[in-house]
């Protein structure tokens, strides 16, 4: 839904930095004052520059425009988390591990799994196997063929998502797997819970393996991900029983696993990249049949517990976006409400449409999303999508440039035709040079002749004479 920048690539991928504790903070080589403020005020200047005339222009933009330029280093992020760390400030574990960043405390470090060289031998056999080889493993290589072809990607969960080409994408450690228009697979966030295990939640409700589990190499969190037999189309001119019956088996497992219901799937954990765990499974894609087997859909207690969803719903007063949208998810629910507004307010300025659709996207987001908002800059994200649209070419009937186009092509298609003799005359002139051939032709339908030959001897057709009304003579 983000039409943002294409980066370099390279610019995305940091390289391993490993510090000792005891001799982190304090340390002045990497503290680096004279270098880090020299940076900061190259980024500081850009800034100023542009946000006098781009009020949306953030410093992070000021920060990602300038390492795109090459002024400043491109693992600037990395060296500037690796200073506050030095300066005794807190850096989140997450963050680090995004920036591939790795502190040794002294004490015994976590070792990554071994990875296996072997092919699962049943479904429920799953083998861990190393990214650089996934082409060996028929349901990696499933997943690859259906990737939509520029696919969001990015390098952390809650980071700015870029649209790149899926072979470079495949380099980031997390990747859209659903094609707008289809869904090959069922994607599931699971985390650990007290009691159970988030590797084999599965299999507490009889469910059928997963295909692939990408998993977190530090922390007991999944990402469950089921391949389709047959992809599920969601295009709005086809028949929505497909999409229903998939939707209904999505939210009946979610709640069965236990699921993250704020999780849409739009981003999963990449299996391609080194940064999980991704395992394997001899299971064949699914048909939706198999899928909701052991679901019990559409029995007497799915429908009593629908209803009772139904009545809490009725009593707030409000029905969630993502109970409408299913597994499309939060981003796309505000994305196709808020959207239609942009298209009726396309006459705006560029910063006054952004800001109107930012309004919405907020009160969307505040209405329907009050237990778990989605982040500022996802809606910033939504909102600047639809005003680039909006200000395309490609925005057809309510961009003026483009109505004038089409205008100036469709009256140059007139002249030309009309220059070549087609509708020179108009409808009633042309109508006209027929007069004596219709004449003609009611003297011979008196005279007995069929309307075959009287069709011949003029050269025209039978529905010709019928339009003039003469019929042929029932003897």
């Amino acid at each position: 839904m983000s039409a943002l920048r294409k980066p370099n690539c390279s610019l995305t991928y940091y390289p391993p930095r490993y510090l000792r504790k005891d001799n982190l903070i304090g340390n002045l080589s990497l503290i680096d004052e004279k270098n880090h403020q020299e940076w900061f005020s190259i980024i500081k200047k850009n800034y100023d520059i542009v946000s006098k005339t781009n009020f949306n222009w953030s410093f992070w933009d000021a920060e990602q425009y300038v390492i795109k330029q090459g002024w400043i280093p491109f693992n600037y992020p990395q060296l500037h988390a690796i200073r506050l760390l030095a300066i005794g400030s807190y850096v989140r574990p997450e963050r680090l591990i995004e920036l591939n960043i790795f502190i040794n405390d002294g004490q015994p470090q976590a070792v990554r799994l071994k990875k296996q060289q072997r092919q699962p031998t049943s479904p429920y056999d799953f083998v861990l196997i190393d990214p650089n080889e996934w082409q060996q493993y028929e349901p990696l290589q499933r997943f690859y063929k259906y990737l939509p072809e520029r696919p969001y990607c990015s390098n952390c969960k809650d980071s700015q998502a870029f649209i790149l080409d899926k072979d470079k994408a495949m380099r980031l450690s997390y990747i859209q797997p659903n094609h707008p228009l289809f869904a090959q697979c069922l994607a599931f966030d699971v985390d650990d819970l007290k009691g159970r295990s988030a590797w084999t939640a599965w299999k507490d409700y009889n469910l059928p393996p997963p295909n692939i589990i990408v998993k977190n190499p530090l922390k007991d969190s999944c990402h469950y991900i089921y391949l389709l037999r047959v992809p599920v189309t969601n295009a709005r001119d086809l028949t929505q029983r497909a999409v229903k019956h998939l939707d209904a088996i999505h939210k009946r497992m979610r709640v069965l696993i236990q699921a993250d219901l704020s999780f849409c799937g739009s981003r999963i954990k990449n299996p391609f990249s080194a940064k999980h765990d991704t395992f394997v499974s001899g299971a064949e894609p699914y048909t939706l049949e198999q899928l909701a087997e052991n679901l019990d859909l559409y029995t007497d207690v799915y429908w009593e517990e629908i209803n009772a969803e139904r009545a809490k719903d009725k009593e707030r007063k409000k029905l969630s976006i993502d109970e409408l949208h299913g597994y499309l998810g939060r981003n796309h629910a505000i994305f196709d409400k808020v959207r239609f507004i942009g298209y009726r307010n396309s006459h705006l300025s560029f910063n006054q449409l952004y800001k109107l659709l930012l309004v919405e996207c907020q009160q969307y987001n505040a209405e329907y999303y009050s237990s778990d908002p989605l982040p500022h800059n996802e809606l910033t994200h939504i909102a600047r999508s639809i005003t680039r649209f909006c200000k395309s070419s490609l925005f057809g009937q309510y961009n003026e440039k483009s109505t004038a186009k089409f205008s100036k092509l469709q009256a140059f298609r007139a002249n030309r035709a009309n220059a070549q003799g087609a509708n020179s005359k108009g409808g009633q002139a042309r109508s006209a040079t027929y007069a004596p051939k219709r004449t003609l032709a009611d003297e011979m339908s008196k005279q007995g002749l069929k309307n075959s030959v009287i069709a011949q001897t003029l050269n025209v057709t039978t529905k010709t004479l019928r339009n003039w009304g003469i019929f042929d003579k029932k003897s």
